[in-house]
């Protein structure tokens, strides 16, 4: 008996095999592309999921043995997209993904409407689904007018392959509650925090507690009777990927020229809003900037600078959290990032939180999606089929400079209406 747990991510669509014991004994990914024809637009064709996920098949059904006894398959996906269908189930334009920003003047306007936030517990953000139908409504009229379905990306991917348009109440398994489950992240106290394109603190939390005016989102767990709080930045590994584009240096090479000493915070500093912010700002204008330049300024000082900009986002997250009653305690550290020892240590110190780093290479989404397949199947308790994973490692913070990195997090917050006041 085997379970398979998809994750379409916006950079590609990973499948992971796991057996009866919940052993992950096969994976496979394929890429896709995103295409940003505007500034704050940010689309995906679904054909290339559906590509994608025709390429994870045909591989594991090519080179593991175990896909012959596949029992369920469970789907997890970015969060937030608008797939949208006519009455023939074809895809009328591309899908708007969870970054996507063009819509900020609906979402205004949904956001002020009665009850709304009352009804959702949350904001509604430029990037959320509701939102770009409403822009399609007023800039497509033709599109809108054929419109039949609204499907969430993985929602998509289940529709292809069950001939049913069905989704769940936690945003299709979204991936970030996929995760949590990949890391047995169930309860009050437990917790991530996910470097990846974006920046995500989530909290588990035992009941519904919303806290629209923190800019946290709220959502269903994908495990039934649990919620989980999410702090959200837009650009985490963005930031340092384009740091790295105009620098011509690789992203591990700039911060492997850090070393993995923590320094104490640097002179320059950087507000890390490429694309806008969501927690605790919900602003899509706002736009990133470097102050303290000096001729003496070198690429290893913007390095720096960016990572601390990146780490004091996640901290604007972890108070918002901590406004909504959040507790944690200690979280785990995972996504792309996390492969940076400065960066973690950097996050621990600002966060004054200890991250641990899971042992081995799945504990992410796609395992997520297969545990909830293995629950769903056999009806096992969830609390049994998604344990914690082994811990590898644990970085503390530093306390020689949680006060230096306290006062240098108050400066970041005071330079975000300074220069929101000259854009």
């Amino acid at each position: 008996m085997a379970f398979l747990g998809l994750d379409l991510g916006t950079s590609g669509l990973r499948g992971v095999l796991m057996d009866a014991q919940g052993r992950p004994v096969a994976s496979a990914e394929r890429p896709c592309h995103v295409s940003q024809p505007f500034p704050g637009w940010s689309e995906q064709d679904p054909a290339d999921w559906i590509g994608a996920l025709e390429g994870v098949l045909d591989e594991m059904r090519a080179t593991c043995a175990g896909f012959r006894d596949l029992r369920a398959i469970g789907v997890a996906g970015h969060m937030h997209g608008a797939t949208l269908l006519d009455a023939g189930g074809a895809v009328l334009r591309p899908c708007m993904l969870w970054n996507d920003t063009r819509a900020r003047a609906e979402a205004r306007l949904l956001d002020q409407t009665a009850g709304v936030r009352e009804s959702s517990g949350n904001i509604v953000f430029a990037g959320f689904t509701a939102s770009k139908v409403q822009w399609v409504r007023h800039h497509q009229p033709e599109i809108f007018a054929r419109i039949d379905k609204v499907l969430l990306p993985a929602a998509y991917l289940n529709l292809y392959l069950t001939g049913e348009p069905v989704s769940d109440m936690s945003d299709s398994a979204g991936d970030n509650a996929a995760a949590a489950c990949g890391m047995g992240v169930l309860k009050d106290g437990q917790g991530f925090v996910s470097l990846g394109t974006s920046g995500v603190l989530l909290a588990a939390r035992n009941g519904y507690q919303p806290a629209p005016e923190t800019a946290v989102h709220t959502f269903c767990h994908a495990v039934p009777g649990r919620w989980v709080q999410m702090g959200v930045m837009l650009s985490a590994t963005d930031s340092l990927n384009w740091l790295a584009r105009i620098t011509g240096q690789g992203a591990a090479a700039l911060t492997g020229a850090l070393g993995e000493d923590l320094a104490g915070p640097g002179l320059v500093r950087f507000l890390p809003y490429l694309s806008g912010e969501r927690t605790p700002h919900n602003d899509t204008e706002i736009r990133g900037s470097f102050t303290g330049l000096s001729t003496a300024t070198s690429q290893r000082d913007l390095t720096r600078a960016v990572l601390e900009g990146v780490a004091f986002g996640l901290r604007d997250s972890l108070e918002a959290l901590k406004s909504a009653d959040a507790r944690l305690e200690q979280v785990f550290a995972i996504g792309g990032g996390a492969a940076s020892r400065y960066w973690l240590k950097l996050i621990a110190t600002v966060l004054d939180l200890p991250l641990a780093l899971p042992s081995g290479a799945e504990f992410g989404a796609a395992l997520g999606a297969a545990r909830l397949a293995h629950a769903a199947a056999t009806g096992e308790d969830p609390a049994l089929v998604m344990p914690p994973p082994r811990i590898d490692t644990v970085i503390h913070p530093d306390p020689a400079l949680t006060e230096a990195f306290n006062d240098a997090y108050q400066g970041f917050k005071a330079a975000y209406p300074a220069i929101r006041s000259v854009q």
